[in-house]
């Protein structure tokens, strides 16, 4: 009995140490479901910290592992406590555990047990958050009017997915849909057929979905059916069925949704707000939205005149009036020139960011080198967003990649502490700072993002240069055009680089005095290499332009330039005007110049007039005077034909050298008699003079 006792005393012991020796989790920020965009915050049952110059400073080393990945940094904000910030949204209605790493233990002298069990956490289910009926034109020729329903869910949704699964009842019975959202989202849209039987009719319905649901991007099916009720309106009335409030990267919206769609015809007049603000009016399928600069947590008085009206002739009736609340912004930092690159080293050198309940902000700059610049490009384009399970956000996916450049620049800022320009922050970019003047030249990522939120980031991509560039690139030759962006001056001996689709530089020259610089024959001088980029210096400045990124769309406009069909001559045709009457005078002048511009004086023309028949009306020759110039005048008789005739100029030996043409027409032009009176034909200084005008037409 006592050697029994001793064995429990020594188990007991050895349980105490072991308990008192083990590192685990004594309590976190979240219970079991998180957001898809917070921090995790972990505090520990012992302090890991015996060095408290590691607080507040952002790390990658994997203290802990989730699974599925959840990429992001940790920051140790006190020596038992250890806080995760995820670089981007996590992964919609998705199971995630995370596991203690032995890396608890690198800063503290003990070697404490690691706890090995997990914390097991997930993102909101999927759900469905509400159902919006109204009536709208059929897209079946068949259906005139037909019942939309939109089904808003959570999180986003494949709709091919969710067809599967549905199930619709009107009136306790089963009715059949039509699919009439194609793209992924967070709100499917369908429509049913519903028969009124009576006048002013509702009618209440349900929408059923299957459990096994999974949202795009998430790992947890639903267990269970998906339910949510609706009302199907009367066909007869307008009504506002809602009042949503919310913003969008700092602009406030009002979202009304009614039972039909209105007409766009006057939407701004039928609306107001108390206090008034300006704004903006959009229309949507099921009623429409207004944008303007709308207060966070102030009240507003929102009223629809009675006159609205939808797409069915059915008014509003009365006034419709609802007091609405705008809550907080939700936290937000981007650049407001999404598609801009270039920016003058010589102005004022600010990026505008629009920065939203963020009171601090890291800056980081990343130099990418020139002869890296068309890799890395290409490789960016296939990341213009960063995909998180199956999640897109907008970052425009340029990384800091060492493979092709170097950091430059890395501080954090106080955003109140950065001037402004309406409601956008200004950056203000120091040449030091970038590294300007360095001999290794290139072009710049600018990263902005929240110190303590990791996924509120942006990315700029941006060429500080004063060099402004113009490329036109022709069959034969490439004009390159170098002008100071900051007063248009012609930057005279900028160097330029031709660079070939393989990153090969294969000419070099300088910019003359207009700060131009020509390329020619391009396919003989680089054959085998296609262009694709030039680069120009000057002094410490750089810049480059990349055709494919800058090309301008000229499908819309005439630039096919003049041709001159291997002529000597270039010959222009203009007249008193380009319409004339039976019986009028036509008067023409033709120039001839060189290619050159010099004038050509002395030489024969030939001057021919085609009716609109086709037949010859007259021919006339003249000599070219002192000026390259040569006048033709002819009469159009009373019985002419009407039409376009042709006038064709031609050299001594019938070579065709430009044509022209008129048209002779039966019209009858504006005519106005206009005659003034006064009231006395003498006047002196300081009277009023009054005028009587009769016009008559």
């Amino acid at each position: 009995m006592y050697r029994n006792s001793i064995y429990l005393l020594i188990i007991a012991v050895f349980l105490a140490s072991c308990a008192g020796n083990k590192l685990r989790i004594k309590k976190t920020n979240f219970e079991q479901e998180v957001l898809r965009a917070q921090n995790l915050v972990f505090t520990f049952n012992k302090e890991l910290l015996n060095d408290s110059s590691r607080i507040n400073k952002w790390d990658s080393i994997g203290y802990l592992r989730f699974e599925p990945a959840i990429p992001g940094k940790f920051m140790w904000t006190g020596k038992s406590e250890l806080t995760f910030s995820p670089s981007g949204l996590m992964a919609p209605a998705s199971n995630y555990k995370a596991f203690l790493n032995n890396e608890l233990l690198r800063f503290v002298k003990k070697d404490y047990n690691v706890d090995k069990d997990p914390i097991a956490f997930h993102t909101p289910y999927l759900s469905i958050e509400g159902v919006n009926s109204y009536w709208a034109l059929g897209s079946d020729p068949a259906a005139r009017v037909e019942v939309r329903l939109q089904l808003t869910f959570n999180n986003p949704v494949s709709p091919s997915i969710v067809k599967g699964l549905l199930k619709i009842q009107v009136r306790g019975k089963d009715v059949p849909f039509n699919l009439l959202s194609q793209s992924e989202g967070d709100i499917v849209e369908i429509s049913i057929s519903y028969d009124v039987l009576l006048p002013d009719e509702t009618a209440e319905g349900k929408v059923s979905i299957g459990k096994g649901m999974v949202c795009q991007g998430g790992n947890s099916a639903t267990t269970t059916e998906l339910e949510h009720s609706f009302m199907i309106p009367s066909k007869d009335k307008l009504e506002i069925s809602e009042i949503t409030t919310g913003f969008d990267k700092g602009k406030g919206i009002i979202s009304v949704f009614t039972t039909q769609p209105v007409l766009a015809q006057g939407l701004s007049g039928f609306v107001t707000t108390e206090p008034a603000v300006t704004f903006q009016a959009e229309l949507l399928p099921n009623g429409f939205m207004i944008t303007g600069d709308f207060i966070e947590k102030q009240a507003y008085t929102v009223k629809i005149a009675p006159a609205l009206h939808s797409v069915f002739g059915r008014e509003l009736g009365q006034e419709y009036i609802q007091t609405v609340t705008f809550g907080s912004l939700e936290p937000y930092v981007g650049f407001t020139e999404k598609k801009a690159t270039y920016l003058s080293s010589k102005g004022f050198r600010n990026l505008g960011i629009s920065i939203i309940n963020v009171p601090s902000i890291k800056v980081s700059v990343f130099k990418i080198f020139e002869n890296n610049i068309q890799h890395y490009l290409r490789q960016g384009k296939s990341y213009n967003y960063v995909e998180d399970n199956d999640e897109y956000h907008d970052l425009y996916g340029y990384s800091f990649d060492e493979n092709f450049g170097k950091p430059v620049m890395s501080k954090i800022i106080q955003t109140r502490s950065l001037p402004k320009s309406g409601n956008i922050s200004l950056l203000n970019l120091d040449l030091d700072e970038m590294q300007f003047n360095d001999s290794f030249k290139g072009i710049y990522l600018v990263k902005v993002e929240s110190t303590d939120r990791k996924w509120l980031q942006d990315v700029q991509l941006l060429s500080l240069s004063d060099l402004g560039m113009i490329v036109k690139e022709g069959t034969d030759d490439v004009m390159v055009f170098v002008n100071s962006l900051k007063d248009a001056s012609p930057m005279k001996g900028a160097r330029l680089e031709f660079i070939s689709s393989n990153n090969q530089k294969v000419y070099s020259t300088a910019t003359d005095n207009n700060g131009v610089a020509i390329f020619k024959n391009v396919k003989q001088n680089a054959a085998g290499f296609r262009l694709s980029m030039v680069t120009a210096k000057y002094g410490n400045d750089f810049n480059f332009i990349l055709f494919n990124n800058s090309r301008v769309e000229t499908s819309r406009f005439d630039v096919g330039g003049k041709r001159t069909a291997n002529l000597d001559y270039d010959v222009f045709i203009y007249g008193d005007r380009n319409l004339y009457r039976p019986g009028d005078t036509v008067h023409v002048n033709t120039i001839v110049r060189t290619l050159k511009w010099e004038t050509v004086r002395d030489i024969p023309v030939k001057i021919r007039i085609i009716a609109p028949n086709g037949k010859e009306y007259l021919t006339q020759r003249r000599q070219l005077g002192n000026y390259g110039a040569a006048e033709t005048t002819f009469n159009i008789p009373l019985q002419a034909m009407t039409g376009t005739y042709l006038i064709e100029v031609y050299s001594a030996n019938n070579v065709l050298l430009a044509s022209s043409r008129i048209s002779v027409e039966e019209f009858i032009p504006d005519r106005i008699k206009v005659s003034a009176k006064t009231a006395k034909i003498v006047y002196q200084p300081g009277e009023a003079i009054t005028v009587d005008l009769l016009a008559e037409n």
